[in-house]
């Protein structure tokens, strides 16, 4: 999730430091949410390079992500650091919110 708020606070948009939750109806899902030129739940629209993505997968809580184009996210683990992801279908299916940023 620090990537993301790193992005938004890069191309000028405030999202107030702290400590995030990721996930529906959580702190960053609203601080997203209150910022954000458009919300979509699921993967019901086709994404535009810079979106930010949450995606939820079994072994971990929600994560964040940066669509980055050409089917690639750009995303943080603790850990591993920054790197590039292909979406598939298993990636996409796993897609719980995409925001638009203005």
């Amino acid at each position: 999730m620090g990537l993301v708020i790193c992005a938004a606070r890069a191309v000028g948009i405030e999202i107030p430091d702290r400590d995030y939750v990721i996930g529906p109806g959580c702190d960053l899902f609203e601080a997203m949410t209150s910022v954000a030129k458009s919300v979509f739940v699921g993967s019901e629209m086709p994404l535009r390079r810079g979106d930010a993505l949450t995606l939820r997968f079994p072994k971990m809580p929600y994560h964040a992500a940066i669509y980055v184009g050409g089917e690639r996210i750009v995303h943080a683990m603790a850990g591993r650091g920054v790197g590039l992801m292909c979406i598939d279908h298993s990636v996409t299916a796993r897609i719980q919110g995409i925001w638009r940023l203005p």
